[in-house]
Order: structure tokens, then C-alpha cells, then sequence
């Protein structure tokens, strides 16, 4: 029966869907439960905050991306282990020498996954050392930004240290310069490039290596924009995150070689402080 799920189950049902106006979100739970009260539902929402499920701001309750990312990686982790067998292989027990890739049709898709595969191999490797991301921009701050600053805080947590190169000094690189603390994470504008492909990224975490080739076409309209901006604006945002979902084939590998990583990691450790082990 309806009136005997747990009011707190409610709540979470409606938010995620998006982030609701606590009067509204009230409103929505009485269609549903009509015996509900205001003062039930405050109280659900003063444990799930106290739980970081939910946070709160300008009366509006949403769902906390921390929490969320938590829960998504447990299960796309239970998927690995429960299902290794179909196909889709298991990343994180790549032995010396391995790879494994992957193709989406979009960035945005590209990213979501790259989020997990984050997550998991901090999660399962416990290193204790710092990670390492080359973007030739890092437009995760800017169209995906609740999700790269949940994945820059896990990564603290974890006692490691989120050390970030781009390849520009535009407006819009130095648009996201707030996002880093300077020691936990740290944000590194070079001017020159890396690599001679702009639409290729790289992160290595302890021995693994993630690749990943976006659309050329986008990669390029990437480029455009980053250069063209004078100001930062939300009609640029806008433009940026449109591109960013649009379609277009990217590729994603990971490998696990301990010499290539530690080789890629000494490149880039120059451009940051590293903190003793």
C-alpha cells in the first residue's frame, strides 16, 4: 500500500526528477499521500539532509550529486562484478599490458562514463598518490560542473590530490580558476600543448591510463568558442553545453601500464606541488 512507504522515500522519488521548491515538493507528496503533513515532510528532509542526501538552498530541496555518484558507482561496480561475462568487460582488473575501449555518441555520454570509471578505480586501487588530467579545456567545469566538483571532492577525500593541465590562457580557461584550492586541487594553464591531437585527454591514476578521443568536428567548435570568447557570458555556457551534447563519435581506453604512467605522471608533476606521501 502507498501509505505504508516511508515518507522519506517520497521525498527522493519526487527530487529525482530535479530540484523542487520545498512548498511545491509538499504539494506533490499530498496528491500521492493526501494524510501527509508540512511538518512530516520538514522533518524527512531534516534527516535525509543530515544523511547528505539532500541539501537544501533558498527553500529548494535537491538531491546531493555526492550522494548521488556514491550510489551510482556501487552499482555500476555490482554490475562489473555480477555480469563480467557479458561483454563489457572489467576495467579495473586490467592485468600489466592491458585495454580495454569503448565508444559513445556523444561527449556528454562519454563523460558520464568516465565519471564512474573515476570512481571505481580510486575506490578499488586505494592510492595514495596524486591524480593527474590533461584536457586541452576543461569544459567539465563549466557544462558538467556539479559532477567535476563531486569528482574533485572524492578525490580529496581520498587523499589524493586533483592536478589538472590545460592547453590555453582564453577567458574561458581562467573562468574556472575559483574551482581549485591550490593544494588538493591545483589547475595548471600552459601554453603550450602536450599532444598534437585537441581532441584527446588523458588522466592517470596510479598504473591506469584513461584515453579518450572526442569527435574532431567537435573537438574543433571546442576550439572556436574557447578562443572567441572575449567574456564569459550564459549565452557562451549555453553554446559550449549544446555542443557538448551533440552527437558525434568519441572513444574511450583504458589501459593499465605502470611505466607509460609513472613516465606521463613525471611530465606533469612539474606544473604542481605535490604533497609527501
Amino acid at each position: 500500500m502507498l501509505d505504508s512507504k516511508k515518507l522519506n522515500q517520497y521525498v527522493l522519488d519526487r527530487l529525482k526528477h530535479g530540484p523542487r521548491i520545498v512548498v511545491k515538493l509538499i504539494e506533490d507528496i499530498k496528491k500521492v499521500r493526501p494524510h501527509t503533513t508540512k511538518q512530516g515532510v520538514y522533518a524527512a528532509l531534516r534527516e535525509l539532509k543530515k544523511q547528505e542526501v539532500v541539501v537544501m538552498h533558498r527553500k529548494k530541496a535537491s538531491l546531493n550529486l555526492k550522494w548521488l555518484n556514491q550510489q551510482s558507482a556501487y552499482f555500476f561496480a555490482a554490475r562489473y562484478n555480477y555480469l563480467s561475462d557479458t561483454g563489457a568487460g572489467d576495467f579495473s582488473r586490467l592485468n600489466q599490458g592491458e585495454k580495454i575501449a569503448y565508444h559513445f555518441t556523444k561527449p556528454v555520454l562519454t563523460d558520464a562514463f568516465w565519471c564512474h570509471v573515476l570512481y571505481i578505480l580510486i575506490e578499488q586501487q586505494k592510492l595514495n598518490g596524486p591524480i593527474f588530467l590533461y584536457n586541452p579545456h576543461c569544459w567539465f567545469f563549466i557544462c558538467r560542473a556539479e559532477s567535476e566538483r563531486a569528482l574533485r571532492d572524492f578525490i580529496s577525500q581520498h587523499h589524493s590530490q586533483y592536478l589538472l593541465t590545460v592547453h590555453g590562457r582564453t577567458p574561458l580557461d581562467r573562468y574556472i580558476i575559483n574551482e581549485f584550492d591550490g593544494t588538493a586541487s591545483q589547475y595548471y594553464m600552459s601554453e603550450r600543448s602536450y599532444f598534437l591531437r585537441p581532441n584527446y585527454y588523458l588522466n592517470i591514476i596510479g598504473d591506469f591510463i584513461i584515453e579518450v578521443w572526442i569527435n574532431p568536428r567537435i573537438a574543433g567548435e571546442i576550439e572556436r568558442i574557447y578562443h572567441q570568447t572575449k567574456v564569459v557570458d550564459q549565452q557562451t555556457i549555453d553554446k559550449l553545453t549544446a555542443l557538448i551534447n551533440s552527437r558525434g563519435k568519441s572513444r574511450l581506453v583504458i589501459s593499465k601500464d605502470k611505466m607509460k604512467a609513472q613516465k606521463l605522471a613525471k611530465k606533469f608533476s612539474r606544473n604542481f606541488y605535490l604533497k609527501a606521501k
